[in-house]
């Protein structure tokens, strides 16, 4: 595939032809990203990179943290939006990904982060951290079947 004078190919055998949302995922099919990309558009694409925290602050309680920017959907080039699709081009930390595996493990919902669960103060009081739901990123439905196509 040929986009703005980049070629974009897989190298394995294995993604060659027509194959499932699976299939590309299990073996992490350049192609087969761009056609799901191709699918939802700009602007959805866009909307879950930002709803699953990339490109922001997470708001942990510990300083200096960074956090990789996510150009607006609009300035993207046609090359730019299909390597996004695979993950070029957008950058996270750690945490980052660690949240945003989080929203799957929540069932599809965005939980504000955090490291410590719990303070003991030296006068015996104990601070507790509530997690607390941000937004809702995916349905219940929809993570339970992105959980079941990592595992496969």
């Amino acid at each position: 595939m040929t986009i703005d004078n980049f070629k974009i190919s897989n190298v394995d055998s294995k993604c060659i032809g027509h194959h499932t949302y699976l299939h590309a995922l299990n073996w992490s099919c350049n192609v087969g990203m761009i056609s799901i990309v191709e699918k939802i558009g700009r602007a959805l694409f866009h909307k879950y990179i930002n709803d699953f925290g990339f490109g922001a602050r997470t708001n942990i309680t510990l300083e200096g943290e960074v956090y990789g920017r996510i150009d607006p959907y609009e300035q993207w080039s046609r090359a730019k939006l299909f390597t996004m699709s695979f993950g070029q081009g957008i950058t996270a930390t750690p945490l980052q990904m660690a949240t945003a595996y989080s929203v799957l493990a929540n069932g599809g919902v965005y939980m504000e982060p955090y490291v410590v669960q719990s303070i003991r103060l030296p006068s015996g009081k104990t601070i507790n951290h509530t997690p607390k739901k941000i937004r809702r990123v995916i349905s219940e439905e929809t993570s339970k079947k992105i959980i079941a196509m990592l595992v496969e």
